[in-house]
């Protein structure tokens, strides 16, 4: 790296992710309470999947506890955000309850009265919403999670953890009829990210050969230590975003490549973008004129047993395990100047090149102290179609 930075600029992303799907519980799922090997801390870690099909699994996770020597909750007041001392003994009183923060609660509804109404539980400590989860989520239950996604470093490469903040059973979709319709399975993302002029330059044949092209992005995260010491500062953490080339017309994508990720020298761009998450494996199917079927296969086809589409399928080929933050489109918000108006959440002067230097080890010892950010928990999607926002661009 060249020069440090000498003061404490970049501020947390918004990270935001939620997932609908069918829960994957084991017997790690729920371990119970832990002691730490080096202080009196005890602990729980939650650790759950949720498969939103065709191999896709999101692993999502929640650590917490306290210290046995000195039992209190640090929390964040409702009403101003200032910091509160919750003794651990009185950690479940509905008044002290009510007077945190919604983003510092974990919610949990996985139970609905004859009204269709959840039944809502809310917990200020990871360790008594582990005990309820474990008596009442069962594997295969459908559920909806949302929480933040966090990053951390280690051993040089940047790892990204689903962190679950709320648990519920999926909304109920009804028909005319009032009939409940199927649940749509899905795992999505809102995340700001920072661009440099090296993020992205053009579109190469090796990336329309793959499909897709990786745009190197950087995702801020509050780090409390740093190689052992205190650090307290919000880093800047590199992620691929990677965005699907439309197959009819590469063009089409090009544009929006160019409009959205290409930023000029000693550039620094803030933008919040949308996508899915893909935790699964690379899948290869065979094509149709590929395709050999057994006589034995042909005929349980003219029986009505199987389709041809269905066959197909068997041929489909696992291949190497995946970890993709996909991108579908750029957060979009009304103006609150203008209501009739759409704006996309974009800054171009907010940051400088030298904000996105990471201290060296040896500097370490010489960033300031800060407090500790807040997280933005829950982002309203913007909910517009791909129209609206590529109308928006002049796409």
């Amino acid at each position: 790296m060249a020069e440090k930075r000498n003061d404490q600029k970049l501020a947390p992303s918004k990270r935001s992710w939620m997932a609908v799907g069918k829960a994957k519980i084991n017997e790690n799922s729920f371990a119970g309470l832990k002691n730490s090997e080096r202080s009196d801390y005890q602990y729980v870690r939650i650790n759950i999947g949720i498969d939103t099909g065709e191999g896709n699994v999101v692993y999502a996770e929640l650590m917490g506890g306290y210290s046995m020597g000195n039992p209190i909750i640090y929390s964040s007041s409702k009403d101003d955000g200032s910091l509160l001392e919750i003794p651990w003994a009185n950690r479940q009183e509905e008044a002290i309850v009510s007077s945190v923060a919604d983003y510092r609660l974990h919610k949990v509804g996985l139970h609905r009265d004859e009204k269709g109404k959840l039944d809502i539980k809310t917990f200020l400590s990871p360790v008594d919403m582990h005990d309820y989860l474990k008596e009442n989520l069962k594997d295969g239950m459908e559920i909806a999670v949302r929480g933040n996604i966090k990053y951390q470093e280690y051993n040089g490469e940047v790892q990204k953890k689903y962190e679950i903040q709320n648990i519920f059973l999926p909304f109920e979709n009804k028909d005319k009829e009032g009939n409940v319709l199927p649940t749509t399975y899905k795992a999505e993302f809102t995340q700001t990210i920072l661009l440099d002029e090296s993020s992205y330059k053009r579109m190469t044949k090796k990336d329309k050969d793959n499909g897709e092209v990786i745009v190197s992005a950087y995702a801020v995260d509050y780090v409390s230590k740093k190689n052992g010491k205190e650090y307290k500062k919000n880093d800047p953490f590199n992620i691929g975003l990677y965005v699907k080339i439309n197959e009819e017309d590469p063009s089409k994508t090009e544009k929006i490549l160019d409009k959205l990720f290409k930023v000029g020298k000693g550039k620094v761009r803030e933008i919040t973008v949308e996508g899915k998450i893909i935790e699964g494996y690379d899948q290869q199917s065979v094509s149709d004129k590929d395709i050999e079927l057994s006589d034995e296969v042909k005929e349980l086809i003219e029986m009505g047993l199987y389709s041809k589409e269905e066959a197909k399928e068997k041929m489909t080929v696992r291949g190497n395990k995946v970890s993709k933050m996909l991108f579908t489109r750029p957060f979009i918000q009304k103006d609150q100047d203008n209501p009739k108006s759409l704006l996309m959440d974009i800054n171009d002067t907010k940051y400088t090149p030298e904000d996105l230097i990471v201290l060296d080890e040896e500097d370490v010892d010489e960033a300031l102290d800060n407090e500790s950010s807040q997280e933005e928990n829950q982002d309203d999607s913007s909910s517009v179609s791909e129209a609206d926002w590529m109308k928006e661009l002049g796409i």
